[in-house]
């Protein structure tokens, strides 16, 4: 019985033993790597950073094309300078008939994304222009513009003397059921 004591003893006293050469060796180990000067990046380190630089390289590349391209279609959608059909007087008198001008290239018009009609409950008609994102009325004015008209057809704009016609925009939703 004595004999299986020791016996025990001695083999969770190998166990400990073992333990500890273990902690040791790892202690050892450590130790060397944290006291060894660092001469630099090690390949690895430099093969992923080259790899990042070109991801980088690669992506200001990519976003310079997309840009490029909604710049080009910035300018593709932007409001016709030249007008080709006038607006009927007939449909509505307050818009005088338009000119037929071509403005010079520094001129910037406004965007025309909707017009929006209303009836009053004695019947009159009144409209409204979505420029630029802000709602405007006959008599408004808009970056040296002046709203001159808005028909079903358009919006006739003023500036020194100049007018442009911007022809309304296609309608893909309404609310009336026409």
């Amino acid at each position: 019985m004595v004999l299986k004591q020791n016996g025990n003893h001695a083999l969770i006293g190998l166990w400990i033993l073992a333990g500890l050469l273990v902690a040791g060796l790892n202690g050892y180990t450590l130790m060397a790597l944290l006291d060894a000067p660092l001469s630099g990046y090690s390949d690895g380190v430099r093969a992923a950073d080259r790899g990042m630089q070109q991801c980088q390289t690669l992506l200001v590349a990519e976003t310079e094309k997309i840009i490029l391209g909604m710049d080009l279609l910035a300018y593709r959608f932007t409001p016709v300078t030249a007008v080709e059909d006038e607006p009927p007087a007939a449909q509505n008198a307050a818009v005088p008939p338009v000119k037929k001008r071509v403005s010079t290239p520094s001129v910037v018009l406004p965007s025309l994304t909707g017009i929006i009609t209303s009836r009053s409950t004695n019947g009159a008609v009144s409209r409204l222009a979505l420029l630029d994102g802000t709602v405007f009325s006959e008599g408004g004015t808009l970056r040296y513009f002046t709203v001159k008209g808005i028909s079903v057809r358009g919006v006739l704009l003023a500036r020194g003397g100049q007018t442009w016609f911007l022809k309304a925009p296609e309608i893909t939703f309404s609310l009336t059921t026409r």
